[in-house]
């Protein structure tokens, strides 16, 4: 089984956070792992973010981007096209999404993965009426 999943859910696998753990045992049964062309930049921030905050050290955040570095080559990545955008811009005027959700769900759409795993409610929400499977971690 394949699964896009949002960068919201990805960043579980790298800092334990709620439902990490949940999150972990779900990733372990999937043959493939899709993400969007911006995930790699949303995980980045993510680290960032946590480090400008001082919920992790340098070495930590060091770790964490080495370990993003080493998984991101088995993603299988959406390639930004047309189609994505028109279907980002389409379901940012259907659900008033934030552009980087847009994307997101726009990629999962097009991937037609199994299923569409996130760990942001709104984005959950809005994908249910778009995608058969949707998990919420």
């Amino acid at each position: 089984m394949n699964a896009f999943i949002d960068t919201s859910s990805l960043f579980k696998k790298y800092v334990k956070e709620s439902n990490s753990e949940k999150f972990d045992k779900i990733i372990q049964k999937l043959d493939e792992i899709v993400v969007s062309p911006a995930t790699l930049i949303e995980l980045h921030k993510s680290v960032q973010n946590r480090l400008k905050g001082r919920l992790i050290t340098e070495d930590e955040s060091r770790g964490i981007l080495n370990e993003i570095v080493r998984d991101y080559p088995f993603f299988q990545i959406v390639e930004w096209s047309g189609a994505m955008e028109k279907t980002a811009i389409c379901l940012v005027n259907k659900y008033d999404l934030k552009t980087l959700d847009s994307i997101q769900l726009s990629c999962a759409i097009i991937s037609a993965a199994d299923q569409f795993i996130t760990s942001d409610i709104r984005l959950s929400k809005a994908a249910e009426k778009e995608i058969k499977r949707v998990l919420f971690v």
